[in-house]
C-alpha cells in the first residue's frame, strides 16, 4: 500500500522541486565538462536529463515537468553553448518523458491500478520508449540540420562533411543519450521497489 497519496498534488510538486534542485546541482557542476563535438556543442551524454526522467517515473508528470524546466533554465548559467544548449536539451528530453506517459494513460485499464505500475514491466516500457526516442531522433535531426543552415552556416556545414553528416551524427548521439537517459531511471526506480513503495501516481 502506498505511504503517501497519489491524488495529492503538493507531494508531487514537493517532488518536482527536490528533484529541481537535484538537476540545477548536477547542471552547475556537470554541464561545463560534458564531453562535446567541437564546434558544434552536441554533449555525447549529459546527465541532467536522466534526473528529469527518473523525476518523472517517481512522481510522475507534473512533477517532471517542474524538474526539467527548472534544470532547463539553470542550465542558462552553465551552458557553454547558451542559448541553444539548453534549448536542444529540453526539446531532447521532453518526448522521453511526455510520449510513454500518453501511451500509458492511452493503454490504462479500467482497474484502479497506478498509472506508474504499467511501466515496471520491462516489455512494456521498453514499448513505450521506443516510439520516444525515435520522435526524439526525428526531431533533433531536422532540429540539428536547420542549427547548421541559419546559425552556424556553410563553413561549418563544410567542416563537417555535409548535412547527412549533421543528420547522422545528430540521430546516433541522440539514441545513444536516450539509452542513458530512458533505461538507468528505471533501474532506479523498480528494481530498487522505490516506486511500488510510494506508487505517486
Amino acid at each position: 500500500m502506498s505511504l503517501l497519496n497519489k491524488n495529492n498534488i503538493t507531494v508531487k510538486i514537493a517532488g518536482g522541486a527536490v528533484f529541481s534542485a537535484i538537476s540545477i546541482g548536477l547542471a552547475l557542476s556537470i554541464s561545463p565538462i560534458v564531453p562535446r563535438v567541437p564546434g558544434w556543442g552536441i554533449a555525447f551524454i549529459d546527465p541532467v536529463s536522466i534526473i528529469w526522467v527518473l523525476c518523472f517515473l517517481i512522481f510522475g508528470l507534473l512533477a517532471a515537468l517542474i524538474c526539467a524546466f527548472s534544470g532547463f533554465a539553470a542550465l542558462f548559467y552553465v551552458d557553454p553553448f547558451i542559448p541553444w544548449g539548453p534549448l536542444f536539451k529540453l526539446t531532447a528530453t521532453l518526448p522521453l518523458i511526455i510520449i510513454p506517459y500518453i501511451l500509458v494513460k492511452y493503454f490504462k485499464n479500467q482497474s484502479s491500478q497506478p498509472l506508474g505500475l504499467k511501466l515496471e514491466k520491462p516489455s512494456f516500457y521498453l514499448l513505450s520508449t521506443l516510439p520516444a526516442i525515435i520522435v526524439r531522433c526525428a526531431v533533433m535531426g531536422f532540429v540539428n540540420i536547420l542549427f547548421f543552415i541559419f546559425i552556424l552556416g556553410e563553413g561549418a556545414i563544410t567542416a563537417v562533411g555535409g548535412l547527412l553528416t549533421v543528420l547522422i551524427m545528430a540521430v546516433a548521439i541522440n539514441a545513444e543519450q536516450s539509452i542513458w537517459d530512458l533505461y538507468i531511471p528505471w533501474l532506479l526506480t523498480y528494481p530498487t521497489k522505490i516506486y511500488r513503495t510510494y506508487k505517486l501516481w
